[in-house]
């Protein structure tokens, strides 16, 4: 196999690049091609019956109540290893379900928490012994709920993406000990492996990818499920695919390597739940399964933090590698936009969908006693649900913005400039100049520090020029992490820095050429300074983008 090319903004000279953005141009009555035609919501054929032995386990009786009994030797072994399986014997209901079960503990930097406190757990049941199963699972997570006092984001963003066809683990409760320490209530999810995927995939014998701690499909994902799991060329494909330069043999070995009418509804759905520690918002908290045909499938993960900003934009550029790349694609983008409108129902008549989580709160009530972390909030959830439908309704009603399009010499003065202060309390300010408005930045207190005034632009395909004229005071500038030029000077985020100024001076050009290929690009533009002390101040007037040759 051709091995994947080096990242676009890497393996090009620093003055120029190629932007990795995406923008709403297509209107919904483009035709799309994509692969065979996906089934109606609610009712694809992956879906799992919710009436076997796992959907009725999680539906019906009272929450189920967990004793995970260690020895003193597993119990210190767990304390020091976490992330390694320990032995532990499962009981439920006070009896012994099996006697040898592996445990360890779970979640990241927001919800980890040590085993002498509330932690998260995973539960692999068949771990040292093959042949067991647990009401048909092998595998089960007890999340702790650190991060929601609600208790029940995780259960309602699994039943909005199940409700939309996705496949989806099955969500309940369970109250839980330690030994003979009773840890309270906890949210019960069905584990992603191999009985999962055969519930819900005709081709179960693929590769399952677990998407770690931040990181996207370029990263070494841990393989789950697999044969070989050292073997990830299905992954390097489906990123070499993403990655390609040409924009037409892009999308036909993206086809070939990805679902891509469920990826658009996977994207769709996290964005539409404020989902922002997802894959496509933070590249984080996600599944990939790659059957055997190669069409990656996204399973949603981690939605513990659900609707936080309720009217957040699902417009805005993703960041995550697959998500940029469909939405490079014209059509694909159009496909976004009317799948946005296409899911809507299910925010706007949430009727069905509450209804479900009001029959799990009830099954949770009776196991409440005695227990100090409770479901609080679930109204403001439901509230925030109502705010959340609305928002999407406003943002689907949106026309697609036109691009700036320049005729070769030709400007375009850039306006609507935001304060963003990254790094060691950097301060920022508006000012006057003789009689011009001015843009300053003044370095920080604390050593290194990054402060920026940033701007936003639909561009149409070209070679630009982003120029401005600068005046520095006292600075002393600092490279960045990534040997950012220090100084201060113009920048086209997320891809390349332009001249840089420092010291004490008169007012001096700056600027950063840059181009826009294949279709209109939003592009992040910032006039900003890296340094460790001094100022410098940014003519408005002069902030402009020129079409070059």
């Amino acid at each position: 196999m051709t091995p994947p090319p080096k990242r676009p903004f890497l393996d090009r000279p620093r003055r120029k690049a190629r932007l990795s953005a995406w923008i709403w141009l297509a209107l919904a009555t483009v035709s799309i091609a994509l692969p065979a035609p996906r089934p109606a919501f609610g009712a694809p054929p992956w879906v799992a019956d919710p009436a076997d032995e796992v959907g009725k386990y999680f539906k019906t009786g009272p929450i189920p109540r967990f004793k995970l009994q260690l020895t003193p030797a597993e119990y210190d072994k767990l304390a020091k290893d976490p992330r390694t399986y320990a032995h532990a014997a499962l009981l439920e209901g006070g009896k012994v379900v099996f006697a040898d079960v592996g445990v360890k503990l779970k979640g990241s930097a927001g919800s980890f928490r040590p085993l002498n406190e509330k932690p998260g757990l995973s539960v692999k049941v068949d771990k040292f012994k093959k042949e067991q199963e647990f009401h048909g699972l092998t595998k089960f997570t007890l999340n702790n709920a650190a991060q929601d006092d609600t208790f029940s984001d995780e259960f309602l963003g699994c039943e909005v993406f199940r409700m939309a066809g996705i496949p989806t683990p099955l969500v309940s409760h369970a109250r839980v000990m330690i030994n003979e320490r009773d840890l309270g209530l906890y949210v019960l999810k069905e584990g992603y492996d191999h009985r999962f995927l055969k519930r819900h995939f005709t081709d179960s014998d693929g590769d399952l990818y677990d998407g770690g701690f931040c990181q996207d499909i370029d990263s070494g994902l841990e393989m789950d499920v697999g044969k070989d799991p050292n073997d990830a060329v299905d992954l390097l494909e489906l990123q070499f695919a993403c990655e390609h330069a040409d924009p037409v043999q892009r999308r036909k070995l993206m086809l070939e390597r990805l679902d891509v009418d469920e990826f658009i509804s996977f994207m769709a759905l996290e964005r539409m739940l404020c989902h922002w520690d997802g894959y496509c918002m933070n590249r984080n908290n996600y599944r990939i399964y790659m059957p055997k045909d190669k069409h990656a499938v996204f399973l949603p993960h981690g939605m513990d933090q659900l609707l936080g900003d309720t009217d957040v934009s699902v417009l805005d550029d993703p960041a995550a590698i697959v998500a940029l790349a469909v939405l490079k694609d014209v059509e694909w983008a159009a496909t976004y936009r009317k799948r946005i409108g296409d899911l809507l129902p299910l925010f706007l008549s949430p009727e069905k969908l509450f209804k479900r989580l009001d029959e799990e709160l009830a099954r949770v009530r009776p196991a409440l006693a005695g227990v100090k972390d409770t479901p609080n909030g679930v109204s403001t959830l439901k509230s925030r649900f109502g705010q959340r439908a609305k928002d999407l309704l406003e943002q689907s009603k949106l026309p697609a913005p036109k691009a700036v399009a320049l005729e070769k010499g030709a400007s375009f003065r850039l306006r609507n400039w935001r304060p963003v202060s990254k790094d060691g309390g950097a301060k920022l300010a508006q000012v006057n100049i003789g009689g011009e408005r001015a843009l300053r930045v003044e370095a920080g207190p604390k050593g290194k520090s990054l402060g920026a005034w940033n701007a936003r632009v639909l561009l149409a395909p070209g070679k630009y020029r982003f120029e401005a004229s600068a005046r520095v005071d006292d600075v002393t500038g600092a490279d960045g992490p990534n040997k950012e030029k220090g100084g201060a000077g113009l920048t086209v985020v997320g891809a390349l820095d332009g001249t840089r100024v420092d010291g004490t001076g008169a007012w001096k050009p700056v600027r950063v050429e840059f181009e826009v290929i294949e279709s209109p690009r939003n592009v992040e533009l910032a006039a900003e300074l890296r340094a460790s002390k001094g100022a410098v101040v940014f003519k408005v007037g002069s902030l402009r983008i020129v079409r070059v040759e």
